[in-house]
């Protein structure tokens, strides 16, 4: 499948991947502050933002797997034949490892933000899929957005950016409920997947919010840990999303690991 791409810059190719249920624009701070260092490609992901979800049965679980097989696809749609650095944040992050899992060799380097490398408790795969549920009924997103908004932002920016945490609740909010549904669905069906990212042996860069309660620092440092030569970035003052809340020092460490691999 197809997806809406935008794409800003120049230089090597640089491939961002949202989170849930959330859409491209969340990349756009980092953009601007990058775009002169990459090409960056940001895409929504299949049923959210601007992208299609297939009819029927098809739409109903937007596996991790689709997700990354459509990334390829639509960069190869843009001319992007070659290798390229990934990265995803939370859900986003998800994708990036069924994308190693997938199409290694299309990987110049990966970077993981504020995401897990492991599955879902049976509980939590459970929650999932009657959230879905619940959203197919509702014909709605608002309950996801009330469920997601006061998590996804750590205290400074809920103290000092209360017209970003507005704004993401009500986009959340407006989300394309089969989308989410769908997405959720295909969250609660990922692998472990550890094991292929320490595989992989690609320059790995770890960017975790240092407040974020859904993927927590520690989390994210023992993968690090367990990841031979990878780097790990605690973003101070920020919770789930670095790039929306401290988007200069998102960048700033993404564009240093970048600038290594030069």
């Amino acid at each position: 499948m197809i997806l809406s791409c935008e794409v800003e810059g120049v230089g090597d190719p640089l491939v961002l991947v949202h989170g849930f249920p959330l859409d491209r624009s969340m990349w756009t701070p980092l953009v601007e502050r990058l775009r002169e260092r990459c090409r960056v490609f940001s895409v929504d992901l299949r049923g959210l933002g601007s992208s299609p979800l297939p009819e029927g049965e098809a739409g109903r679980v937007s596996t991790m797997e689709a997700m990354a097989d459509d990334i390829v696809e639509t960069l190869g749609a843009e001319g992007v034949g070659g290798a390229f650095t990934l990265a995803g944040l939370s859900m986003g992050g998800y994708v990036a490892l069924a994308m190693l899992e997938r199409h290694r060799a299309r990987f110049r380097a990966v970077v993981l933000l504020d995401t897990r490398t492991a599955p879902d408790t049976p509980e939590a795969a459970q929650r999932r899929l009657e959230l879905a549920e619940a959203v197919d009924e509702a014909g709605s997103a608002r309950m996801v957005a009330d469920l997601m908004t006061p998590r996804l932002f750590g205290p400074d920016a809920t103290r000092d950016q209360p017209g970003l945490v507005a704004e993401w609740d009500a986009k959340m909010a407006a989300a394309p409920p089969r989308g989410v549904a769908a997405a959720a669905r295909g969250m609660s069906a990922r692998p472990d997947r550890l094991q292929t990212l320490i595989d992989a042996q690609l320059p790995t860069l770890l960017v975790v919010g240092e407040h974020d309660v859904i993927t927590p620092h520690d989390e994210m440092k023992g993968i690090a840990a367990a990841v031979p030569g990878s780097s790990f970035v605690a973003i101070p003052r920020s919770g789930h999303m670095p790039p929306l809340e401290q988007p200069g020092l998102c960048a700033d460490a993404i564009r240093t690991f970048l600038d290594r691999l030069a």
